[in-house]
């Protein structure tokens, strides 16, 4: 499926709130997920019938400090909130509950932050 498949489905479909990259490791792929992420933009920023940017949720193995030139690359995506879960799946480490995703990360190393949140630091 192309992107401009997947950005009309997104929004033409009523019940659609966020996108979700996952799966392999989207951050190895940059390109085209921004293609995506791009098609998503300008379609907020151009029509009148869309009111919210869509939430972006990535699931990447990575940690901030390993792809701070990819995360720089999607800081001209901010207005569309876009939530990064990081770390690698480490087995037999306890799990947790991570309030910004709502969910049960697999391993206690894992943790979701916003993109406007991350700085050089991390």
């Amino acid at each position: 499926m192309n992107p401009v498949e997947i950005a009309t489905r997104f929004y033409n479909n009523p019940i659609s709130e966020a996108i979700v990259f996952g799966g392999l490791e989207p951050f190895d792929t940059l390109l085209d997920m921004c293609e995506l992420l791009s098609i998503l933009y300008a379609l907020y920023n151009c029509s009148f019938d869309i009111k919210k940017a869509p939430d972006i949720v990535i699931y990447t193995g990575y940690y901030p400090n390993e792809i701070k030139d990819k995360l720089e690359t999607l800081r001209v995506y901010e207005d569309m909130n876009i939530i990064i879960k990081f770390g690698r799946f480490i087995p037999n480490k306890p799990s947790r509950f991570d309030e910004l995703l709502g969910v049960e990360l697999a391993s206690d190393n894992q943790y979701a932050m916003r993109l406007e949140d991350i700085t050089n630091d991390e």
